[in-house]
């Protein structure tokens, strides 16, 4: 797949794999352990404790061009819904009510990098769930 990038609406592949490796390193980053707390959480203690910044904590930079991207998708995660089993993930219907609501303009390109981001954030998720699973035996 191929995005936006450097302020024109030909579509370059760089952009979008620089928002997946920044998008990858921040749901890392964010994975949940099985005391509630997050691996950035556990990062953010280490650098109070020794004054020294992990590296693991600075990752891919925000690619500035589709930062907006990033921005809709946390909107749109933020009100996602759960089935009981866990979160559901992003649909049209979603993203419909979402740009209905808030009157966004949003180009079939940008809907599939929100939905990429999607599934790499769900796969994250599922990571959590087993190794949550795994931790209670």
């Amino acid at each position: 797949m191929s995005f936006v990038c450097g302020g024109s609406w030909k579509f370059q592949s760089g952009c979008l794999e620089e928002l997946t490796e920044f998008a990858k390193h921040q749901f890392a980053l964010n994975r949940q352990h099985p005391d509630g707390s997050t691996e950035r959480d556990h990062l953010e203690s280490v650098e109070r404790q020794t004054g020294r910044r992990p590296s693991a904590l600075d990752g891919p930079p925000l690619p500035y061009d589709i930062a907006h991207v990033w921005l809709w998708f946390n909107d749109l995660s933020a009100a996602r819904g759960n089935n009981g089993w866990g979160p559901n993930a992003l649909n049209y219907q979603d993203m419909a009510a979402w740009m209905m609501l808030t009157g966004t303009i949003v180009r079939p390109q940008e809907i599939s990098a929100i939905l990429m981001l999607d599934r790499l954030w769900m796969s994250e998720q599922a990571k959590a769930t087993a190794a949550a699973r795994k931790a209670k035996g």
